[in-house]
């Protein structure tokens, strides 16, 4: 976000699927440069140098595959100065529903102007697969853990809440020497 601040927006809610069926979202979209090099975000390799990417780099640094964890879908929307593409990825799962692979089916050039530069990462999960309100508690604990290792004055974190307003993320910091901790039976 070289000149501007830098801010990270989750949202989450319902929509209906090609097939008809209700499907949970976890959306978090930046504001960011987007992937300067679209195929980047197929190469499970990441060599990034601040403010440019001098080589390909992929599925997002660390925890690379985390955001394949407990979905069904992944699509990943990047706009950069140049163009834009959606990336739409299965999670195939066995007859016990645990994960096997992550397969590629779809990368589709975007030319709607409305999408904005950065990078979206949806998450989604059949609705029939989650408990949508549990599974959105999970993950705001989670973007709070985060949020206090990320956020600074350049960048903030915000959720779109049910009024469909931004509300900054805050993370509060506790030391552990000076908590108490009690054992339970």
């Amino acid at each position: 976000t070289l000149g501007k601040k830098g801010e990270l927006v989750v949202s989450f809610y319902l929509q209906k699927g090609e097939s008809g069926s209700e499907e949970y979202v976890e959306e978090a979209s930046d504001n960011g440069t987007g992937a300067l090099k679209e195929v980047a975000l197929l190469i499970p390799k990441s060599t990034k140098a601040e403010g440019s990417q001098i080589d390909l780099a992929g599925f997002f640094g660390t925890g690379k595959y985390t955001i394949f964890e407990g979905t069904d879908r992944v699509e990943i929307i990047t706009r950069n100065y140049n163009r834009a593409y959606l990336f739409t990825f299965i999670v195939v799962k066995n007859e016990t529903g645990a994960a096997t692979a992550i397969r590629l089916t779809g990368i589709r050039h975007v030319t709607d102007e409305k999408v904005a530069q950065g990078v979206t990462v949806r998450r989604v999960k059949f609705a029939e697969n989650t408990v949508p309100e549990l599974d959105q508690m999970l993950s705001q604990r989670a973007w709070k853990t985060f949020a206090g290792l990320a956020q600074h004055d350049d960048f903030h974190i915000y959720f779109v809440d049910s009024d469909e307003k931004k509300q900054l993320l805050t993370a509060q910091y506790v030391v552990l020497s000076e908590s108490d901790f009690v054992a339970v039976k």
